[in-house]
């Protein structure tokens, strides 16, 4: 992604108009539109608004994909890859009766099995699945030996571009929100509402990264190598963008195809038991460059 950041950016500032239309990534809309190279659409869009995709949306949403905020109502972007961080996980080995047997009698609840189920994972839960699936090579996994070492979750927490800053919004914020309803908060780091408690959000951060595989210590952790870990078969359960899912479940592209099952990313438990989660929200927009308008 970084790469074809810098072709673009290096194409747009060049003054030499290669590019009518690109997919921007949601994050480069404040830099681009700030140098004059995005098109507002506000016309275009007024004058037809089922051209721009904008029917089928619910209301205020619809423009919420367009704009460049919430409080600056021009129209900038077309929708093209909506994006929402879910869980992967493997239906295989959280459905095998002897896993489900054992599970239960080291944490005292049942280990879910179900997309239902497992969309009532909390950050604690989440920590125990990644610790009880970290097996070495030549344990038992699901009734099979290991020929490698497997490990219990994967998540996003690289150093380059927004690997770390995506998935701890989404934790911080589901650990210690302000109120009882879901939250979206759209990568990077920019959602509503505020940490009821900042410190315990800040705890939330690390959630159970000694599960993971160790080129989390890289600094590498990014979601191509999330996404590459879990279709080789190394990872019991990988928060993930949608727009990977079709790898996942392709015999083509993972060794995992028949076995991928798919569940909302953890939550937080209140009081009353409801969950209440904060959801990393993303996607790539069509723009049009100021190019176009010149020719």
């Amino acid at each position: 992604m970084a790469d074809y950041y810098n072709r673009l950016a290096a194409s747009l500032t060049s003054g030499e108009k290669k590019y009518q239309m690109a997919v921007s990534d949601s994050q480069w809309l404040g830099a681009f539109i700030q140098g004059g190279y995005y098109l507002k659409i506000n016309k275009f869009i007024d004058a037809d608004p089922g051209a721009g995709g904008l029917q089928g949306h619910a209301p205020g949403r619809g423009r919420r994909l367009f704009e460049l905020s919430l409080q600056v109502e021009e129209l900038l972007r077309l929708p093209a890859v909506p994006d929402v961080i879910i869980s992967y996980y493997r239906k295989d080995i959280f459905c095998n009766a002897d896993e489900q047997k054992n599970f239960q009698a080291k944490y005292g609840y049942k280990l879910p099995c179900t997309p239902e189920e497992m969309d009532n994972t909390d950050w604690k839960m989440f920590g125990d699945y990644g610790e009880f699936f970290q097996r070495k090579a030549g344990d038992k996994l699901a009734g099979e030996t290991l020929t490698d070492d497997f490990y219990g979750i994967a998540y996003q927490a690289g150093k380059d571009y927004d690997s770390r800053r995506c998935r701890s919004t989404a934790s911080s914020g589901s650990m210690a929100p302000t109120s009882g309803r879901d939250q979206g908060a759209r990568c990077p780091c920019r959602g509503r509402g505020q940490l009821a408690d900042r410190r315990q959000g800040v705890r939330s951060l690390p959630v159970a990264a000694e599960y993971m595989p160790p080129v989390v210590k890289t600094g590498t952790m990014d979601i191509f190598k999330t996404d590459e870990l879990f279709r080789e078969g190394k990872v019991a359960v990988n928060l993930e963008w949608v727009g990977f899912a079709e790898s996942s479940i392709n015999p083509k592209t993972s060794k995992v195809a028949d076995k991928v099952a798919f569940a909302m990313m953890p939550g937080l438990k209140g009081a009353d038991g409801k969950m209440i989660r904060w959801s990393n929200i993303g996607g790539q927009p069509f723009i049009i460059t100021t190019g176009t308008a010149t020719r």
